[in-house]
C-alpha cells in the first residue's frame, strides 16, 4: 500500500491522494502503468473485499491519470490515448469515487473545493424549473466541450451551442449487429440523425488508416462523417443538418 500511494503522490493532487488511500479494511489494490511503455495513462484502483462480495460500487475507487503536456500531445498514439481516457470516463462515470485527472488541468482546479462543492451539493437551495433546466443544458454542454481534445474543437462546440444545435454524445463508439464495439469511433454523435464529427488525421496533417476505418464503418452504416479539424473552419453543413427541428 505504501508503494502504491508514493506512486500515486507523484502524480495527483494530495486531496485525491488522501481520498483513494482512506480506506481500513481488507482490500485488493492494483495499478496499471502504460507511461513505462511510452505510453501516456496509469490507472490505480482499490476494491474492498466487502464491495467485491457485495459488488457494492461505493466499495471501489478509480485514479485514472493522462499525461498530457504538449510534448507528450505532439507523440505517435496521443490521439488514440486520449480516446481510450474518455471511453474510460464514460464507463466509470457514474461511480461515486472514480478520478480522472490530467497532468496539465491540475494547477487551474482547487480539488479540495471541488470536494467540499460535492458533498454540500445536496444541502443546496432549490431553483425554479427554468432555471433548474437551463443549468442543466449548460452542465451538459460544458461536459461536451471539456471532452475535445483542443482549442479549434472546443471552439466548434461553442459554435454548435450559440447556433442551437442538438445536443451530441461524445466519444460515440459504433456497435455491430450483436452490440460489440467496433473500430468506429467519433468525437461528437448525434445518432437520431446518423451524423458524426470524427478525428480522421494524424496531428501532422496525413491521413490515419486506424481512424479511416472508422469512418468506413459509420458510412457503412448510413451515416455522414464530417472530418473535425475541417468542420472547425467550415461548420456550416454540419449545422445546417444538427439544428434543432
Amino acid at each position: 500500500l505504501e508503494s502504491w500511494r508514493n506512486d500515486m503522490e507523484q502524480l495527483a493532487p494530495q486531496a485525491i491522494v488522501d481520498l483513494m488511500c482512506d480506506n481500513s479494511t481488507p482490500s485488493i489494490y492494483g495499478h496499471v502503468n502504460q507511461t513505462e511503455k511510452k505510453q501516456f495513462l496509469q490507472i490505480f484502483a482499490l476494491g474492498t473485499m466487502q464491495g467485491l462480495n457485495n459488488l457494492d460500487p461505493a466499495e471501489f475507487k478509480v485514479l485514472v491519470y493522462l499525461d498530457d503536456r504538449p510534448e507528450k500531445r505532439e507523440a505517435p498514439g496521443f490521439r488514440i490515448a486520449w480516446n481510450g481516457f474518455l471511453r474510460l470516463y464514460n464507463l466509470l462515470q457514474f461511480l461515486p469515487n472514480a478520478f480522472f485527472i490530467t497532468h496539465e488541468d491540475q494547477d487551474e482546479l482547487n480539488f479540495s473545493e471541488l470536494f467540499q462543492s460535492r458533498t454540500t451539493q445536496d444541502s443546496a437551495q432549490s431553483v425554479s424549473p427554468t432555471t433548474e433546466q437551463d443549468f442543466e443544458t449548460t452542465q451538459q454542454w460544458n461536459h461536451v466541450r471539456d471532452n475535445m481534445i483542443d482549442e479549434p474543437h472546443e471552439i466548434l462546440v461553442d459554435t454548435l451551442r450559440e447556433h442551437c444545435a442538438s445536443l451530441p454524445e461524445v466519444e460515440y463508439l459504433l456497435l455491430d449487429s450483436k452490440g460489440r464495439p467496433t473500430e468506429a469511433l467519433a468525437e461528437l454523435a448525434w445518432p437520431d440523425l446518423k451524423v458524426a464529427v470524427a478525428i480522421l488525421k494524424n496531428p501532422d496533417g496525413t491521413p490515419d488508416p486506424i481512424f479511416q476505418i472508422g469512418k468506413d464503418l459509420l458510412e457503412a452504416d448510413g451515416w455522414k462523417v464530417f472530418e473535425i479539424d475541417e468542420t472547425c473552419q467550415n461548420p456550416q453543413e454540419l449545422l445546417t443538418l444538427v439544428a434543432q427541428k
